[in-house]
């Protein structure tokens, strides 16, 4: 992954030079200065990559560490219930003896006898060899029960420890996923800008599309949901005629792209761009809101003069 985010920096940054001749309507300072922006990105990128192996291999260490414990645990419990067990059936069996001594015992007493006397001190001889054996045997298997309770408990620490360290895991995945995606898009937004391509203005997943039912009709723009602080860039080069916050829409920016074309984008968290910036296809304007529940949603509006277009349609479109 870290590889990748580096190769799209360098294909960004080697790029500059081809754009004269691989697109000479689209190469002017703007253009450049997008790429060389989309170039820093993804190096920031490759940074953040290298950040997230670099605690998920701490975290994989921790949790082969986790996992042996978890082995060994098992391994001594296992051995703990076979003594145990075996203490308990020592246990039972002096008891049975020690029955059967009185038994021995109480016929003695009844039909007494030289012989039935020497079998009663036998007996009496024997039932106490039980009791002791019995004592003995149920005080270790005791001791076993509490020591197994006990590792019992340990274990089940390390299970917690486990899915902690494989949630942590999860959401380090979950991060690199996204971040891996921000670079494919960083990538496809340089060669689209040496296309002469517009720009979709975030990742996320679209939520309405333009002409779709809305509270007060139909919608006018196209809307995605987003992760928190995702960035959002322009998605043709323009001059921002508004920027700051409307209403309850949020954070707004309006970008005038020439031909009495206006693109709307409401929602952002944070502007990085004041109002009189010439910006270029591609280049940061600010970021999505930082609470991520629930996920941030960024509308974008085309408009010619008065007049709402399909942004997927406009989109399309060559600049």
């Amino acid at each position: 992954m870290v590889k990748f985010a580096s190769s799209v920096a360098a294909v960004i940054t080697a790029a500059l030079p081809l754009l004269a001749i691989a697109a000479p309507q689209a190469l002017d300072r703007d253009a450049e200065a997008s790429l060389a922006r989309l170039a820093d990105e993804a190096m920031r990128h490759a940074e953040t990559l290298r950040r997230i192996e670099s605690e998920a291999e701490l975290r994989r260490g921790d949790r082969d560490a986790v996992d042996r414990a978890v082995d060994e645990a098992e391994t001594v419990l296992f051995e703990l219930v076979a003594r145990e067990t075996a203490e308990r059936a020592e246990a039972d069996a002096a008891q049975m003896e020690f029955e059967l001594a009185l038994v021995a015992l109480t016929r003695a007493e009844i039909a007494p006898s030289a012989e039935s006397w020497r079998a009663g001190g036998l007996a009496a001889v024997a039932g106490r060899e039980a009791a002791r054996r019995t004592d003995a045997a149920s005080a270790q298997a005791d001791a076993l029960e509490r020591e197994r309770r006990e590792r019992a408990a340990g274990r089940a620490k390390l299970a917690l420890e486990q899915a902690r360290l494989d949630s942590a895991a999860a959401e380090l995945n979950a991060i690199e996923r996204d971040v891996s995606e921000e670079l494919r898009a960083i990538e496809n937004a340089a060669r689209n800008l040496a296309a002469g391509r517009r720009l979709r203005p975030v990742i996320g997943v679209v939520e309405q599309r333009f002409g779709a039912r809305a509270k007060d009709g139909r919608a006018h723009g196209i809307s995605w949901r987003t992760r928190a602080e995702a960035p959002v860039i322009a998605p043709t080069s323009g001059v921002i005629a508004f920027a700051g916050p409307f209403r309850d829409y949020g954070q707004v920016l309006i970008i005038d792209v020439g031909d009495d074309y206006a693109v709307v984008l409401t929602g952002l968290g944070a502007l990085a761009v004041p109002v009189g910036t010439k910006v270029a296809a591609g280049q940061p304007l600010g970021k999505m809101a930082a609470d991520a529940i629930p996920a941030p949603a960024l509308y974008m509006e085309v408009r010619r003069g008065d007049r709402p277009v399909d942004p997927t349609t406009w989109l399309t479109r060559q600049g």
